[in-house]
């Protein structure tokens, strides 16, 4: 309401007021009206001042002027409005709050974005400071650094990781294990076993890691040997150039080369092979002595025999071998044994002797040889004999001993002297050639597997039949042969072949010469050959 319209209001009840005062004086009353209101709720009035006096003046309702506002509404708060009677009663109401007005496309940020927290955006009341907000961007979540080992990993346990977060503000951690290393950490060795010459040690060492009982072995390797003249005097092992030793008592003599244990050996002693050994030079045996192999091989380095026995040799545990000339040549006079566990191996072929000479794997000429064991060669003979004259060779074959060539007369004798055999296998293109001597079989088996072919002189060796035993009479100087067979199995592979034949060549030899037990008779034949003729 307008302060005109205020003014206008108090004139009107003055121009009321005015009248009844003087009304008053005109009536000549006593009575005089107060000049303030008073007022109830609906009316107003002016009491008469005079003690004692009731009488009121001016009774009438309120006449209220315009509203006017005492305070104004807020966005949240109510306001309040007023009006007056010219009594001076007032009454008030409430002016409705406004409500607040936000600018929805004036968005602000209030807080950023963190690792946790999405953003906050803001916006205010036009009319006062009251704000509402929304959700802006996403949570960041953390951004991990590279991490930085808190507990190191041991062999047994995991260790730990530790990440921080490198945002601005943000000091999050996270931790992640590490893998045990598995690697342990050992301490010294220890020695459980030294090592000798002969025995590995064992030392062991223990991972030093609490917790962790992990350990680990290593052999010591064998210590080297402390010879003395070839021989350790720890354990008795010969060093490596060592090829033959000499036992005598209690003392061991160690050799370097086979020849100097030959020289070196007394009457009975027993010379050690301690190696395969390959010797350059014919060893000649000048002493009787016992050569054991000790199960390894003997051979020639060259284009050499091995062994030429001037006196008597025992060969035993192992294996002889020549591939150019004989293994054991054995002298007049000489005594020679081959034990059942010993070979002699010959590759000989002729064109590699002398000329006229009639060498071989065992070549006898003169004195004894006592055949056990095995005796082979390829191209020429296993076993022989010579023929010329005063070569009186003795050679006997005993139960187990193996006598084979694969091109040639396996036993071959054109000496005086003798030939026993008693047992064992003998097999060639022809298993045993008789030319001189006396001979006496009892037992064995005779294997021939050579072609049949007509008997031929040679006065310098021999060619074979296919026979399995061939008798020839031919006039060698140890004389016409004398022979008995009392027992034995013969085997040709040539059916036109014989067991057992005697060649009796140019008037030489007899029948009374050769004597074959009567159950051997089917496998015996003779024949007369005439000379030759030109």
């Amino acid at each position: 309401m307008t302060k005109t319209k205020s003014i206008f209001g108090f004139l009107a009840a003055l121009c009321l007021v005015i009248p009844a005062v003087f009304l008053l004086a005109a009536c000549g009353e006593t009575h005089k009206a107060s000049e303030e209101w008073s007022f109830n709720d609906t009316q107003h009035w002016h009491n008469c001042v005079i003690e004692g006096c009731d009488e009121q003046f001016d009774v009438a309702a309120h006449a209220f002027g315009e509203w006017e506002v005492v305070t104004a509404a807020g966005c949240e708060t109510a306001g309040l409005e007023q009006r007056a009677c010219v009594c001076g009663k007032t009454e008030t109401r409430a002016i409705s709050a406004t409500g607040h007005s936000y600018d929805l496309n004036a968005w602000t940020e209030k807080t950023p974005a963190t690792c946790l927290d999405s953003q906050v955006l803001v916006t205010k009341c036009k009319n006062c400071d009251a704000e509402i907000t929304k959700t802006g961007e996403g949570a960041l979540g953390h951004a991990w650094n590279d991490g930085v080992v808190t507990t190191e990993p041991t062999c047994i346990n995991e260790g730990v990781k530790t990440f921080t977060c490198t945002r601005e503000g943000c000091n999050t951690t996270k931790t992640e294990p590490v893998a045990a290393t598995g690697v342990h950490t050992y301490g010294e060795w220890v020695v459980d076993r030294d090592a000798t010459c002969t025995t590995t040690g064992v030392k062991y060492r223990v991972c030093t890691t609490p917790g962790c009982t992990a350990s680990e072995n290593e052999i010591i390797p064998l210590k080297p040997h402390n010879y003395v003249d070839h021989i350790c005097d720890v354990c008795g092992a010969y060093d490596e150039d060592v090829v033959a030793t000499i036992t005598a008592g209690e003392d061991t003599t160690a050799y370097t080369d086979l020849a100097s244990a030959f020289a070196a050996a007394t009457n009975g002693q027993t010379i050690v092979l301690e190696k395969d050994t390959a010797i350059a030079a014919l060893i000649e045996i000048n002493t009787p002595v016992t050569l054991d192999l000790g199960g390894n091989t003997l051979s020639a380095s060259g284009n050499n025999g091995l062994l030429d026995v001037y006196s008597e040799l025992t060969v035993k545990n192992g294996t002889v071998q020549s591939d150019h000339r004989w293994a054991v040549f054995v002298e007049g006079g000489a005594v020679f044994t081959l034990n059942a566990d010993a070979t002699l191996i010959s590759n000989a072929l002729f064109e590699d002797f002398p000329e006229g000479a009639s060498f071989s794997t065992l070549t006898v000429i003169g004195g004894t040889a006592h055949i056990y064991g095995t005796i082979t060669c390829v191209n020429s003979f296993a076993v022989a004999g010579n023929g010329n004259a005063g070569n009186n060779a003795n050679i006997y074959v005993y139960e187990g001993a193996t006598i084979s060539t694969q091109h040639e007369i396996a036993l071959y004798m054109p000496s005086a002297g003798t030939l026993t055999i008693s047992g064992g296998t003998i097999s060639g293109q022809v298993a045993v050639y008789i030319k001189s001597g006396t001979a006496a079989i009892s037992g064995g088996v005779f294997n021939a597997s050579g072609t049949h072919a007509d008997y031929s002189y040679n006065g310098n060796g021999t060619d074979p039949t296919g026979d399995a035993i061939v008798i020839d009479a031919c006039g060698y100087p140890g004389g016409n042969p004398k022979v008995t067979i009392t027992g034995g199995e013969f085997n040709v592979a040539d059916e036109a072949a014989h067991g057992i034949a005697y060649y009796m060549y140019n008037g030489n030899g007899a029948t009374e010469d050769v004597t074959v037990a009567e159950s051997l008779a089917d496998s015996y034949y003779s024949q007369v050959v005439p000379a030759a003729t030109e």
